[in-house]
Formats: structure tokens, C-alpha cells, sequence
């Protein structure tokens, strides 16, 4: 499956991420909680991230199956190049041998020319995210657990990039959050802090 997304995100300090929580669990009432961890590859040379994409499987708590996502940087949005697991795939045998089934996100890989032919685990995050629906956006708050650290997450996905950030500074300017624009993504916070943590070990 191929899908394009349109999405602004930031870094928030935990005190704004209580507060946008309660506010949101008053205006929309209980929010069922999803708890996911993204699994990272690339190849031994990072070809994958070195372009800014990204390699993941995704395990979501009850749920039996994962999904591989490719997701290649676009100026305006990402595409996502996806495809499911079979409910007997262990993503621990994933992690240590990097032979992946074929499929959408491995054909994609392909394209670009990339050896797909084994990978190597890079990291992971285990994110406990909150969703919220508000007009034609997706209003998501993320805590994120990766190499002993953690961090907060607002993001807006919308039919446009322009919607999405126009909804994120709103809530910043009638939360008091600093609109900082970072668009830095999970995925290379979590490589970044496993691989360094992978250097100061050996």
C-alpha cells in the first residue's frame, strides 16, 4: 500500500504535554491509548537514512501482525511504501537476521537502487500515543521511550501541509508552547541515541 503524508510535529516539554493531555481527555472525554514500538533498519552504510528516509517495522500492543513501512522524504510530504507481516513473524529472528519478506516497502527500496537484500537493526522507540480528531486534522500526542531517554511529541496530520502547521501553531500560541518547527523525526532521534550508545560500548 502507498500513501501520502502530510504532517507537523515539535518537540514539547512535558509540563505542556500534561497540560494539552487534560485538555484534550475534557474536550473529547477518554482517549483509548495505543502503545507501539518501531523497530529501525537500514543498510551496514545507513544508504536508507542517509537520504533521509526511513526503514521500520511497527508492532502495535494487541495487535498479531506488523507492518514494514518505507517512508521516503518528500519536500511537501512522505510517501509510504507498506506491507503487512504474517502473524507468525518474529520480530526478534527480524532483528537479528534482516532478511525481509518482498512487498510494497521492500520493491520501493529496490527502485532506489538499495541492497535489500539484508539489513541491520539500528534502533527503537516505543511510543504510548493519543489520538484526537478535530475537523479535518489529526491531532496526535506521543510519549517516547528509547536508549534510557524520554520525550513528548505534539503532532498535526492534515489533507496539507499548510492545514497541519496553521493547527499546530494555534494550539502553541493558546498553550504557550514555542512554535519551533522541528520536524525532527522519531525515527532519527532513536537511531542517533542507539547508535551512540552502541559506540561508548565497544
Amino acid at each position: 500500500m502507498i500513501e501520502t503524508e502530510f504532517e507537523c510535529r515539535l518537540l514539547i516539554p512535558k509540563d505542556r504535554y500534561d497540560v494539552l493531555f487534560k485538555f484534550f481527555e475534557s474536550c473529547f472525554g477518554p482517549i483509548k491509548e495505543t502503545i507501539q514500538t518501531n523497530y529501525y533498519f537500514d543498510t551496514k552504510e545507513l544508504d536508507i537514512s542517509k537520504n533521509g528516509d526511513v526503514l521500520r517495522i511497527r508492532m502495535v500492543k494487541g495487535k498479531p501482525r506488523g507492518v514494514i513501512t518505507y517512508k521516503q522524504k518528500g519536500i511537501e510530504s512522505d510517501m509510504e511504501y507498506t506491507q503487512i507481516l504474517t502473524s507468525n513473524c518474529d520480530i526478534e529472528l527480524l532483528v537479528k537476521n534482516g532478511v525481509f519478506p518482498s512487498g510494497d516497502a521492500i520493491k520501493a527500496l529496490q527502485e532506489k537502487d538499495i541492497d535489500t537484500s539484508r539489513f541491520y537493526y539500528c534502533g527503537e522507540i516505543t511510543t504510548t500515543r493519543y489520538e484526537y480528531t478535530d475537523n479535518d486534522c489529526l491531532i496526535v500526542l506521543d510519549k517516547n521511550e528509547y536508549s534510557n531517554k524520554v520525550d513528548y511529541n505534539l503532532e498535526v496530520e492534515s489533507k496539507t501541509r499548510e492545514n497541519a502547521v496553521k493547527k499546530v501553531k494555534t494550539i502553541c500560541d493558546e498553550f504557550e508552547i514555542s512554535f519551533n518547527n522541528d520536524n525532527t523525526p522519531k525515527s532519527k532521534r532513536a537511531i542517533a541515541a542507539y547508535l551512540k550508545k552502541k559506540n561508548q560500548e565497544f
